[in-house]
């Protein structure tokens, strides 16, 4: 059986997550005489590494609206 000396370093980095998460303040649907209101209804989250990214990401879902 072979054996290994191994030298090992462990560095610890401090990491900045910016997490976007979506509330969805109104929804009207209009189904007959009825109009069906909601509000601060838990939508969607993800979390992104960079704020580029995390803007980036709710560009899209402005425009999937």
């Amino acid at each position: 059986m072979t054996k290994f000396n191994i030298e090992r370093r462990f560095d610890i980095r401090a990491r900045t997550v910016f997490d976007v998460s979506e509330t969805i303040i109104k929804i009207e649907a209009a189904g007959g005489a009825e109009n069906a209101l909601c509000s601060q209804e838990i939508g969607r989250s993800a979390s992104f590494r960079s704020m580029d990214e995390a803007e980036e990401y709710v560009r899209l879902l402005e425009v999937g609206c």
